[in-house]
């Protein structure tokens, strides 16, 4: 293809009127779906068994293409990970530096990795977030942004981290665009008695749980609009698709269609990549030996898996969706191609787990000595409960 007729494409395709998402239908759709489960009570368990024995038999076809292709990343492809308050990106080939003793989580978004970092690694009462843009280039730009106990979301597709807060009894959702470093939007929920408030990002659509297994409201940032999604939970979202549970079982639910995709009667969680083309199912009573535990890797669209092995805490994704995981005791890394499982394994260099890190930013003489714990952070890994 000629580079004249590649730049008449790339024009047109600039002029696509992209529509936002049907809110209304999505909403219905959701609450559609504690229906459809009791009415395909029995299907779903087929579907629930057929995971645990290794098949996954979907009850709902995604015809959405956009769900089966993970989105072209910004980012350099290969692992992004953090150790101490230094990001290596790119597959190790390059690294930036935040301003604070430890990185607390690593998102994705189209501008850049979003860092959230502060005086130590951890995520529950560790006191204030602060957070950085990296960008692909390797530069560090601190934004105005700290928060306090709250549960962030990204969008890898957008420039936007959303998260929720309460305000003198008001639940508020609040999305910011870290490119311009500014906040774009703020939705008042509604009144609030709960604590913690976990979000999850995916186009015009912020999923806000009212507190920990309380009800979920589906608000579109954009025109302010909020409603009850009817979703039981939302644990992480991606390309139309939810991660979910009801009754203790672990699901992927496509929003669109109501449609259960992938489910297990093993106790543990699914976790999406990236795009949402792919899951990773990790079975809890399987992490109780570190040794032998292991996890699976399901192409939502086909319900084929891989089999990988490693307990599921030490897996991240790569910003263009391939499972990857550091091994901290041998200093190995590991990268996987998510539709095969094949892998390969490279000897990084990385320090010993910090036990206590000492503020750059605090200006005392003296500044204070804080547990930090094992302080490596993936990328595409949750670290906020």
């Amino acid at each position: 293809m000629s580079d004249h007729l590649q730049d008449l494409l790339a024009r047109e395709a600039d002029r696509v009127d992209v529509p936002a998402p049907p809110t209304r239908d999505v909403v219905r759709r959701g609450r559609a779906i504690r229906r459809r489960r009791r009415a395909l009570g029995g299907v779903a368990a087929v579907a629930a068994l057929g995971l645990v024995g290794g098949a996954v038999h979907g009850l709902g076809s995604l015809t959405d293409s956009a769900r089966t292709v993970d989105p072209a990343s910004p980012l350099p492809a290969g692992p992004v990970y953090a150790v101490g308050n230094e990001v290596t990106y790119a597959g190790g080939r390059a690294s930036g530096t935040v301003e604070d003793p430890a990185v607390k989580s690593l998102y994705y978004t189209s501008v850049g990795i979003l860092v959230r970092h502060g005086e130590n690694a951890l995520s529950d009462g560790g006191g204030p977030q602060r957070f950085s843009l990296l960008g692909a280039d390797g530069s560090v730009t601190r934004l105005a942004l700290t928060t306090r106990d709250a549960v962030h979301a990204t969008d890898p597709s957008l420039p936007y981290v959303a998260y929720a807060e309460e305000v003198d009894g008001v639940l508020e959702a609040v999305v910011r665009d870290v490119g311009v470093d500014e906040e774009v939007a703020r939705v008042s929920v509604g009144p609030t008695r709960a604590e913690g408030f976990p979000v999850s990002l995916d186009g015009d659509l912020l999923y806000v749980s009212e507190g920990y297994g309380g009800e979920v409201h589906a608000v579109d940032w954009r025109n302010g609009s909020v409603a009850d999604s009817g979703l039981p939970g939302v644990d992480d979202v991606a390309g139309g698709l939810v991660t979910s549970w009801e009754g203790g079982v672990p699901m992927v639910v496509d929003v669109a269609t109501g449609a259960t995709v992938l489910s297990s009667e093993a106790p543990g969680y699914f976790d999406l990549s990236p795009g949402g083309r792919h899951a990773m199912f990790v079975d809890e009573d399987a992490e109780a030996d570190v040794d032998t535990a292991s996890v699976e890797v399901y192409d939502v669209a086909s319900g084929e898996h891989v089999t990988l092995d490693g307990p599921g805490y030490e897996w991240g994704w790569t910003p263009d969706g391939d499972p990857f995981r550091i091994d901290r005791e041998s200093g190995e890394l590991t990268t996987c191609v998510a539709s095969t499982g094949d892998c390969t394994s490279t000897d990084i260099d990385l320090p010993p787990a910090s036990g206590c890190a000492r503020s750059t930013v605090n200006s005392a003489a003296t500044p204070p000595c804080e547990e930090t714990g094992d302080d490596l952070r993936l990328g595409g890994r949750a670290y906020e409960s």
